[in-house]
């Protein structure tokens, strides 16, 4: 069964009791215009997955319904300021562009077949699942925690200096621990899975080492009244990306475990909304000047923001990170908590997910700690763009070499 995308009710929220001018006429009048991109959108995918398919129809119907959505809220008929409205164009714009590219990406030539059959059963199960775990053996584990000592001081240090705020630090994909961690990977099918179920080869393009521990605020008291019991809840960004993520420490319920909302990795892929939101927050966080704060979400906090957000039509008020929004005990509340699914280390200490499409959260840590690895599969650049790649990269660790400056891990 499919979870509807959360679009939240920022009317009955108390922290945005603020007079609105739009119109119920202009709230109709752009869901009418969302219904029309997300029909166009059921039809599009289907055909740009199948590879076989004619899709520019789709995508001139597209661009023509964007193109009279943009007009509508540059019109006179919205009662917007200035700011607000050019945030709510640009945004629409850009994920129209976002869903172009990554039409693009599907178009390229791409053989399933060269896989092994259990890759193959994998990216069904991602398909399925929007997850997949990988559990690394603990003699494995012991021997990754020993490798991993260095950076894990590293990080306690860190810490110190910085309590309250998110903190992560790249990691080299060299060293002994990267050689276990990709000979999991490799062993387990884990790239090709995701290539063959983003339709593109991927490659590990990063890894980063995070410690969580319930001293930080980052996500805590965005508004006056207590943080919402959904806080953190998200879909990422990039498409193009998958993740894998490994508990480097023992996690538990209470440690920040990575948990999920089961089957929404659906509704997100075929909203129009899920793009939009998406570029609305990175739009947004340049336009507005957000009051310095360790909380992710600064502009949140900042009535001029919130007094401008109401105004939007009420299906443009969102955000892919809406988990903050929600109020605790209403019904979106409790069917989110209903439907959230942890992992936790004497289940499942390796997994890869689909984070642009699966909703989830992580790393907010009530008791003890938690290290944890990321590491993003991204699209495997062609040959040639490769060969310079890697010769820029050995270049580089020449240079840091020589001068010194070499990363500490």
């Amino acid at each position: 069964m499919e979870t509807p995308i959360p679009v939240v009710s920022y009317l009955e929220h108390p922290s945005f009791q603020f007079e609105r001018f739009t119109s119920a006429e202009a709230d109709a009048i752009c869901a009418d215009h969302i219904q029309k991109l997300d029909r166009i959108l059921a039809t599009l995918w289907p055909k740009v997955q199948s590879r076989q398919a004619s899709f520019e129809d789709e995508l001139q119907a597209l661009k023509a319904e964007s193109d009279k959505f943009t007009q509508f809220l540059s019109s006179e008929r919205l009662t917007l300021g200035s700011t607000v409205r050019a945030t709510a164009v640009e945004s629409v714009l850009s994920a129209i562009e976002r869903i172009e590219q990554e039409v693009a990406y599907y178009a390229q030539p791409f053989n399933a077949h060269r896989y092994q059959n259990k890759a193959v059963e994998l990216a069904q199960q991602i398909d399925k699942e929007g997850i997949i775990f990988a559990p690394i053996p603990l003699n494995e584990m012991q021997n990754l925690r020993k490798s991993l000592a260095a950076p894990m001081k590293h990080m306690r240090e860190i810490a110190l200096k910085q309590p309250f705020t998110r903190r992560s630090y790249p990691l080299a994909l060299e060293n002994d621990y990267w050689k276990i961690i990709k000979q999991h990977i490799t062993r387990n099918h884990l790239v090709d899975a995701a290539s063959i179920y983003q339709g593109f080869p991927l490659e590990p393009i990063y890894c980063a080492i995070s410690y969580e521990d319930p001293k930080q605020t980052w996500y805590k008291q965005c508004y006056e009244s207590e943080t919402s019991h959904t806080a953190y809840m998200h879909y990422d960004h990039d498409f193009e990306i998958l993740k894998i993520i490994i508990y480097v420490s023992e996690v538990e319920p209470f440690n920040g475990p990575f948990s999920y909302i089961q089957n929404s990795h659906y509704s997100v892929h075929n909203s129009f909304l899920s793009y939009y939101y998406r570029y609305f927050d990175i739009v947004s966080e340049k336009q507005f000047n957000p009051p310095k704060t360790d909380y992710y979400r600064p502009r949140f906090k900042a009535n001029t923001f919130r007094e401008n957000f109401i105004q939007l039509p009420l299906l443009l008020q969102g955000s892919s990170h809406f988990g903050d929004d929600i109020i605790n005990k209403s019904t979106q509340s409790t069917q989110l908590l209903s439907l959230e699914k942890q992992v936790l280390t004497k289940d499942n200490n390796c997994f890869m997910f689909t984070g642009s499409r699966l909703i989830h959260r992580g790393g907010l840590v009530q008791e003890g700690e938690r290290f944890a690895l990321q590491v993003g599969l991204s699209p495997r650049p062609a040959f040639f763009n490769r060969i310079r790649r890697d010769t820029r990269r050995t270049a580089g660790k020449t240079i840091r070499k020589i001068l010194g400056k070499n990363r500490k891990f």
